[in-house]
């Protein structure tokens, strides 16, 4: 089943309000702009949002007595940060213990529940750094305001998971400091490992050691399926799995189809033996030895389609990405997948995807690079390729649509691209310098990235950038280079780093000028002029963004006003009042005609700024602006029109309506933010002389295309 119905685009209307749902993600529910006439509501902090991002877990466990009382106790320890370690060998159900006992508990974790697998030994897994900026949009923090630096994402993480006590289930952990670095300001991190790391329970480390299950926990657990088997058979089945669940199950579903359990323990046992004597650890050997014989109990058709299916970088399959892997329709790829499931091959969390255990998928590939030939391997990496391009397109609208316009499948396509983002890069960095599948790794990175953009994954947007720029170039599109080095200056610039912005920038202007594409090269200037104001090189921006107006043809209404709107921003940072006014006039008409009320407000928010030697005036345009902007619920965008009128109100003798301005800022902020101080000082001065200081975009530039870092004012 695809995760996103295809459709038209919804066009540039009012953004989502649930979760994931990009820069404005944190809206009022209002579906129709504002009319001028509403209340000046009190600004609050940004709203925290309860995510549930728990994997699937078993209904029931069995013979973890011991583990669970361990857990259990740490609910009643002191308030304050608790990690739990559960360490034990693969196959040993640590994640599903851990996520059993999260669930049974749910209550207890009233600020939610997350999720996320660091890079372990199969397959693409998340950094520690691209898990905070995922985790701190999921709790509510608006994308401009996560911060690029892996340090000052932990200081945020703390200071917004302070006294909300929330769980995080972090799998794949190799070291104890991406566990400190992840670990929430109040809650309760469980990490499960393959080894039991270091600190130790005076570091706030407890550990829980999972174990194979003993036999006759282990046995209790095979009978539940095997009714009516002798017990003997079943405790020589039970042992020779090693009491590894993942064994007992591919054994259990043997077993239930017609394989007499004494007789399958022996065979097994001499298997696992063979496995020993090649040198495969024991318990390996027992997941081995199970998992071959649950394969060779298949019709050879579908073990050939689990090995096939097995090369997807990902651990899930959905029934029409099975269809696409084996070229078949999408009922027989359902009806294998269900064929998987009954044999204990995977699991399905429900009827939209499979899942496929580690241990098993690692087993199936290994076996599949010995079956298939490379050109085969290679044929079935380009279809996963294209399917995941045509689904991260068809992903789009579902989640830039209006509000209500379908907020469960906006739900399904945010939780389809949580789970599968990193494989799909893990998919595009492997294909990228592959010259078979450079061309369908292009496709993937320019259905991505306006995805992560939308998302406010600016970590990602880099990535698939890059990568974009490697496939261009090994396929020779020299377009397809232009178009990724300007999302990577775009990207760059959103994570603070705008000098290496103008330097993708500006290779990307000379390709497009050497293509001969005004448009884009257009596009690409006003991005360029942009980045020279994060500089503090307004003079530069004008010259850019002058150069980018002199490109534009009738017909490009939307992109000639925002051109404008950069360039009003810039001749008014240069000092040139009166000329930013006569080009602000001029983009409003172009801007009005367009659906695109955030576009609106912002060009009326930089008319407003450029009108500060008349107040009056200057007040309307902005107030107009903020009550759109709140309409929208862009915080970001609120705070920079807000400390805008607060600067008026100082500079024009009003100390009561600045100070009461600059505190409104402050409780939306967080302290963290590196605008929280310039807006202290500003509060502080409001009684004193005024100081010079330059407008301050609080979360990003005022005409606010890409949600860029704020630069620190002059001054």
């Amino acid at each position: 089943m695809t995760v996103a119905a295809r459709g038209t685009s919804a066009g540039d209307r009012l953004p989502s309000t649930g979760p994931g749902s990009g820069e404005c993600g944190h809206g009022t529910g209002l579906t129709a702009p504002p009319d001028g006439n509403g209340s000046d509501q009190q600004a609050t902090c940004f709203p925290m949002l309860v995510p549930r991002q728990l994997p699937p877990a078993p209904l029931r466990l069995a013979g973890r007595d011991a583990e669970v009382a361990a857990l259990d106790e740490i609910l009643t320890a002191p308030p304050g940060p608790v990690t739990v370690v559960v360490s034990g060998l693969p196959g040993a159900g640590r994640t599903a213990l851990a996520a059993w006992w999260l669930r049974q508990h749910r209550h207890e974790f009233p600020g939610g529940q997350l999720y996320a697998r660091l890079g372990g030994p199969h397959g693409p897994g998340e950094a520690p750094r691209e898990v905070l900026g995922r985790w701190l949009r999921a709790v509510g923090v608006p994308p401009p305001w996560v911060p690029a630096a892996t340090t000052d994402r932990i200081r945020l993480w703390r200071e917004v998971t302070a006294g909300r006590h929330l769980a995080v289930l972090i799998d794949d952990v190799t070291s104890a400091a991406s566990v400190t670095a992840l670990r929430p300001g109040t809650g309760v991190a469980v990490v499960t490992s393959r080894r039991v790391l270091g600190g130790g329970p005076g570091a706030g480390f407890v550990q829980v050691k999972v174990s194979p299950l003993k036999r006759r926990a282990a046995a209790a657990l095979l009978s539940q399926n095997l009714e009516g088997a002798p017990a003997r058979a079943v405790g020589e089945l039970a042992a020779v799995c090693g009491g590894l669940p993942v064994a007992l199950r591919c054994a259990a579903r043997l077993a239930a189809h017609g394989q007499i359990p004494g007789q399958l323990a022996a065979r097994l046992e001499d298997e696992k033996a063979r496995l020993i004597g090649c040198g495969y650890p024991r318990a390996e050997a027992a997941d081995r030895a199970v998992i071959a014989a649950a394969v060779a109990h298949l019709d050879a058709p579908v073990a050939r389609a689990l090995r096939l299916l097995a090369l997807c970088p990902g651990p899930e399959v959905s029934p029409a990405l099975a269809a696409a892997i084996l070229r078949a329709g999408r009922a027989h790829a359902g009806a294998v997948l269900d064929t998987l499931a009954a044999a204990g091959l995977a699991d399905q969390p429900d009827l939209s995807r499979c899942q496929f255990h580690p241990l098993i998928q690692a087993y199936a590939r290994e076996h599949a690079e010995q079956a298939f030939p490379p050109a085969e391997r290679r044929a079935v990496t380009g279809r996963i390729l294209t399917w995941y391009a045509e689904e991260a397109t068809a992903a789009f609208p579902p989640l830039t649509g209006p509000p209500g316009h379908d907020q469960a499948n906006a739900a399904v396509v945010t939780g389809w691209l949580d789970r599968n983002q990193p494989a799909m890069i893990g998919a595009l960095a492997a294909a990228a310098a592959h010259r078979d599948h450079a061309g369908a790794a292009l496709r993937l990175a320019g259905a991505l990235w306006p995805l992560l953009r939308h998302r406010g994954c600016g970590d990602g947007q880099l990535a698939v950038a890059r990568l974009g720029i490697r496939a261009a170039g090994t396929c020779g599109d020299e377009r397809g280079e232009a178009r990724m080095r300007t999302r990577a200056g775009v990207a760059l610039a959103q994570l603070g780093q705008p000098h290496q912005a103008a330097g993708q920038l500006g290779r990307a202007a000379g390709l497009w000028r050497r293509i001969g594409d005004d448009a884009r090269l257009a596009v690409t200037l006003r991005q360029h002029g942009q980045v020279m104001m994060t500089l503090s090189r307004p003079a530069e921006a004008v010259r850019f963004c002058t150069a980018a107006l002199m490109l534009q043809r009738d017909g490009w209404e939307r992109d000639t006003a925002l051109i404008l709107v950069s360039l009003g921003e810039a001749l008014t940072a240069a000092g040139r009042d009166t000329e930013a006014v006569t080009r602000l006039r001029q983009a409003r008409p172009l801007l009005f005609a367009q659906p695109g009320f955030r576009d609106q407000a912002l060009a009326q928010a930089a008319l407003g700024a450029a009108l500060a030697r008349f107040p009056q005036q200057a007040t309307v345009h902005l107030e107009h602006a903020l009550k759109t902007m709140r309409t929208l619920g862009c915080l970001p965008g609120q705070a920079t029109i807000m400390a805008a009128l607060a600067d008026l109100a100082a500079r024009t003798g009003q100390p009561s309506e600045a100070r009461r301005r600059y505190q409104q800022i402050l409780a939306m902020l967080p302290g963290t933010h590196p605008a929280a101080q310039q807006i202290r000082r500003r509060l502080n001065a409001v009684d004193g002389p005024w100081p010079s200081l330059a407008f301050c975009p609080v979360g990003h530039t005022m005409s606010g295309t890409a949600p860029c870092q704020p630069a620190r004012p002059a001054g």
